[in-house]
């Protein structure tokens, strides 16, 4: 992706901040809870969020130091959402290794994805206390938001008549509201006004919305085995993707 090969130092000191953080929770007890949320933290993803972050507050002058916290809360919050969608959908693999219910079992994936919700939480509140109203309001209706996404696309796998345009509201929820919330985030990191800040979120879920069709041709069609689920995966399952429902509506 040409936006993270561009902004790699910037990835990097990302990279360095979730180190220190894995560090810290490695340190604490019991490790029977801490060590698979080691194990998640350590997978390296993309870092996209975070990244996002840093780049829409800093455009509108606010310092690295300020995002950091922020930008550490949403990468966290977005790997408690990869545990419990694993549980969901029963996955053995993400990103090439073990999920963690099937290392460890479906109670420790539970708990070890509520610690991450919690601790996204905690990162997410270290701001400046004028802009706090703001960020947590911001962060607690993208939780909903993506929950009601998830929601719908379960509902969508009993179903034989989902529409396109239901599809697309589905997505701009459940992998749209995250994106969102991360333009929204830094918006108001920079001290952008409600107007700048509606449209940065608009630009994050058209993003999400991009992002998740992309994701729904690769289950078709990835050979890459960084890709680390199985091709078809999706459609096996009964999930409504993109290409399908273009090619019945």
């Amino acid at each position: 992706m040409t936006l993270l090969r561009s902004n790699s130092k910037l990835v990097d000191r990302i990279e360095a901040d979730l180190a220190e953080l894995r560090a810290d929770l490695g340190a604490r007890k019991p490790t029977e809870l801490y060590d698979p949320v080691g194990y998640v933290l350590e997978s390296r993803g993309k870092r996209l969020r975070p990244l996002l972050v840093h780049l829409v507050s800093r455009s509108l002058g606010a310092s690295y130091e300020t995002a950091s916290p922020v930008a550490q809360g949403v990468e966290v919050f977005h790997a408690f959402t990869l545990v419990h969608d694993d549980v969901m959908d029963n996955a053995a693999t993400r990103r090439g290794r073990q999920t963690v219910h099937t290392k460890w079992d479906l109670s420790t994936a539970i708990l070890a994805g509520d610690l991450l919700l919690g601790l996204s939480y905690e990162l997410v509140s270290r701001v400046p206390h004028e802009l706090l109203p703001r960020v947590m309001s911001t962060f607690g209706v993208m939780v909903a938001r993506l929950c009601e996404g998830q929601t719908a696309d379960m509902t969508f796998e009993k179903r034989g008549d989902v529409a396109l345009d239901e599809y697309l509201r589905m997505i701009d929820r459940k992998t749209g509201a995250l994106l969102e919330c991360c333009f929204c985030l830094g918006g108001i990191l920079g001290g952008g006004s409600d107007e700048v800040v509606a449209a940065l979120g608009e630009a994050g879920i058209e993003l999400g919305r991009a992002f998740q069709i992309q994701d729904d041709l690769l289950d078709l069609v990835a050979t890459d085995p960084k890709w680390g689920k199985k091709i078809g995966g999706d459609l096996i399952e009964g999930k409504k993707a993109y290409l399908l429902l273009a090619a019945l509506d």
